[in-house]
């Protein structure tokens, strides 16, 4: 998935335009992660993890056409370096508390739910339930998080009263 979707941009000479790739890219993520944590066979979890691979190089991109557009070429060293630092350092930290968040928290509460509503054709056995059950939690917070800067507009370039407008903004 994230060669095909790096060459699909890679093709396509970039994403055009990069708030609408962002959006679509983000759904697509979202869609994998949920995806895999409802899946029980094997091919719905390749399908979970094709989609989020496949859609971070357009969002990746897209995000850094913004970024390289928005921040002044004299600060770009030190803001990419930290930018890059922050995200290098989010992998390790999501895979460390993945464990004890769904062994914890989401494990026994998805157990709970579980003498509610019947969740055996989702996660046929106890093993797998706890980190389906939060990756499920995960997409459904970031879609919440998506939704909530969509609304608001946080990606938006902020309007110029005198001059063209930024170069991240459609055409």
């Amino acid at each position: 998935g994230l060669a095909l979707g790096s060459l699909l941009v890679a093709l396509k000479g970039g994403v055009h335009p990069p708030l609408r790739a962002i959006h679509l890219g983000t759904l697509g993520i979202i869609s994998g992660i949920a995806i895999y944590g409802l899946s029980s066979l094997f091919w719905q979890c390749v399908l979970g993890a094709f989609l989020f691979a496949f859609f971070h190089p357009m969002v990746n991109s897209a995000m850094q056409l913004i970024w390289r557009t928005e921040t002044p070429i004299e600060h770009q060293g030190a803001i990419f370096a930290v930018r890059r630092m922050f995200t290098s350092a989010l992998g390790p930290l999501g895979i460390a508390a993945s464990i004890p968040l769904s062994e914890h928290i989401v494990g026994p509460a998805a157990r709970a739910a579980g003498e509610w509503v019947p969740l055996a054709p989702v996660w046929p056995n106890a093993a797998t339930m706890p980190l389906g059950a939060t990756l499920v939690v995960v997409a459904s917070t970031m879609a919440a998080v998506a939704l909530y800067f969509r609304r608001n507009a946080f990606l938006e370039p902020a309007p110029q009263p005198d001059g063209p407008p930024s170069s991240s903004s459609p055409p």
